[in-house]
């Protein structure tokens, strides 16, 4: 991938486990259509939710569960969750999950505050996923995974053989199951799980499968004994329209399936089988047939990619600088991060040159910002503004914001008149300037004037302690001047 220069002048907040903003394991992000983001994880059943300027609005640990693998929301901004569960919920007055043999699947309904609403049980005799979930025309809810035999669908039960076979099912939001419809194996040899799911406008359904063996689903048939990723477009009767299988080859994987407004399909392509560990993010058109490369990542790996309302792509991930096949992990992985525009222009990138191993997991676009989440191995401090933790894996979500509070490329002076301190603070600020009288401008890391205050003395108090913890602008403005003056408030 080329480097381009950045557009975007790169800032960081990081959180720690203990202010309940990063969870051990913090490995997915998902954004609603308000900005905010929800980050969670399959190995942990915590979600923690930020708005777009990196403010934690809550955390949340539910005993619904032992991992959250998928996480939607609604119109209303309530939130969905799929996972699996293993053993009784835990006190819990709106649902009966409870574990059979194994894992059982499960969803779960959470209001906008972190409530939990319901949670509904999908169970077999045996091991059960749910992967994902999605919202169908405003007002179903879809879920897919795997059971392996006759199946409870909150009550509902669905004779099936016993087989590890795919599902999708609908509920609508009061979690009251509706119907489903199962990939069935049709030998003694076969296996198919769902993965991911979306939806568009009309209601069409959009799937990322597992499939391996002698397994029929709807019309489609499949006859390949090796498993490999399917692309399966349905319509809203879960009748297929087209699929589509993702490029085979040993230790070939498909993941991170997502929906721009044209119905294209963005997907991450990982390809193992050379020493150059590889990963694209590719383009699949609306009729499944012609799939095209808009980023390619050599030595390394991309773990994450998002969408924006005018079809940009995000994605995080890593570059390795030297890599020792046979065994020996990577001298170095450097964070990675960046931002596609729609035509497939490079907006923007960000690599981290730290001589320490750190990836990025997941990554929300925001327009005119991004948020990142995590991991790295090092006792350095990550974008030179949090404290080094020790040599030891650590989790970290940063927001990374546009250049609107880069002082040096305003047509402003870069601060000379302008002495703003202590920086960083609590939210008690003193402003000093070698003029007489002015006004001073606060600004958001989205650009958005959050204070305004006219000052005629050089040396003035101001009470940020309301604001949220992040970045800031303080700009002073006089007749002949600009000075402006970046602070950080923690």
């Amino acid at each position: 991938m080329v480097v381009c220069q950045l557009s975007w002048n790169l800032c960081a907040q990081t959180w720690t486990w203990d202010s309940l903003m990063v969870a051990d394991y913090q490995m997915r992000l998902f954004k609603n259509d308000k900005e905010e983001v929800y980050a969670f994880s399959n190995y942990k059943n915590k979600i923690d939710k930020y708005d777009k300027n990196g403010k934690h609005l809550w955390g949340q640990i539910y005993s619904i569960g032992t991992g959250i693998i998928g996480l939607t929301c609604d119109n209303q901004n309530n939130v969905y969750l799929a996972g699996r569960v293993y053993g009784s919920m835990i006190d819990n007055p709106y649902g009966d999950v409870v574990q059979h043999s194994g894992y059982d699947a499960f969803i779960a309904k959470i209001s906008d505050a972190g409530d939990l609403i319901w949670a509904r049980e999908i169970s077999s005799k045996n091991d059960d996923y749910a992967y994902d979930v999605c919202i169908q025309n405003e007002n179903k809810l879809l879920v897919t995974g795997f059971t392996w035999d006759t199946t409870n669908f909150s009550g509902t039960i669905i004779p099936k053989p016993t087989e590890q076979d795919l599902f999708v099912a609908r509920y609508d939001l009061n979690g009251n199951y509706e119907n489903s419809v199962f990939a069935l194996v049709t030998d003694s040899i076969g296996t198919s799980y769902g993965l991911e799911l979306e939806s568009d406008a009309s209601g069409d359904i959009y799937l990322l499968a597992a499939i391996g063996g002698f397994v029929q689903f709807d019309t489609a048939v499949f006859d390949d004994y090796y498993v490999g990723k399917f692309f399966i477009k349905m319509d809203s009767d879960f009748h297929v329209q087209w699929l589509k299988k993702s490029e085979a080859g040993y230790s070939i994987d498909v993941d991170h399936m997502k929906i721009n407004s044209s119905r294209e399909l963005i997907y991450i392509l990982h390809d193992g089988t050379h020493y150059d560990y590889s990963a694209e993010i590719k383009k699949l058109s609306s009729d499944g047939q012609i799939a095209s490369v808009l980023a390619h990542e050599n030595f390394g790996g991309i773990s994450g990619i998002d969408l924006d309302g005018s079809d940009a792509v995000y994605f995080a991930g890593m570059n390795s600088i030297v890599y020792s096949w046979g065994g020996t992990p990577p001298t170095k992985f450097t964070l990675h991060f960046g931002k596609i525009n729609a035509d497939g222009s490079m907006g923007w990138e960000y690599a981290d040159s730290a001589c320490s191993s750190r990836w990025g997991l997941d990554i929300a676009g925001l327009g005119s910002s991004a948020f990142v989440c995590g991991q790295y191995y090092d006792s350095i401090s990550l974008f030179n503004t949090h404290p080094a933790i020790g040599a030891t894996y650590n989790f970290f979500a940063a927001l990374a914001f546009e250049s609107t509070l880069n002082a040096d490329r305003s047509d402003g002076k870069p601060g000379s008149g302008l002495h703003v301190f202590p920086n960083p603070s609590n939210g008690v600020l003193t402003v000093s300037t070698d003029k007489e009288s002015g006004s001073i401008f606060i600004y958001d890391v989205l650009g958005n004037c959050i204070l305004t205050k006219s000052i005629a003395r050089e040396s003035e108090k101001l009470d940020l302690s309301e604001m949220g913890k992040g970045f800031y602008l303080v700009e002073f403005q006089t007749e002949k001047d600009t000075f402006k003056k970046k602070i950080i408030l923690n």
